[in-house]
């Protein structure tokens, strides 16, 4: 059997269950997807779209969308403004 996660699917879900941590949404699940409540190796593909450049730690993102991905699953990984996390990080610095 083959599922697909969503994370951070909004209102236009795209897969068998959509997480968001957002209540005003179309999610299945409500949680931070940093933590995410399922097995290891339970998803054939894990998608999210223009939601890692909001995340406060991108590489622990990734981590967990691969922990719940089964072997030879795919992992989808849109963003539409990848320096955001960039600039976001380095105007603490700059300023």
């Amino acid at each position: 059997m083959s599922l697909t996660l969503d994370v951070g699917c909004g209102f236009n879900k795209k897969g068998d269950i959509g997480i968001d941590y957002s209540k005003n949404s179309d999610a299945d699940l409500i949680c931070d997807a940093h933590f995410l409540p399922f097995k290891e190796s339970i998803f054939s593909e894990v998608r999210s779209e223009v939601v890692l450049e909001h995340s406060p730690n991108p590489l622990d993102f990734i981590k967990e969308q691969y922990r719940i991905l089964s072997p030879g699953g795919k992992i989808v990984l849109i963003t539409d403004n990848a320096q955001f996390y960039f600039w976001s990080v380095m105007r603490n610095w700059i300023l």
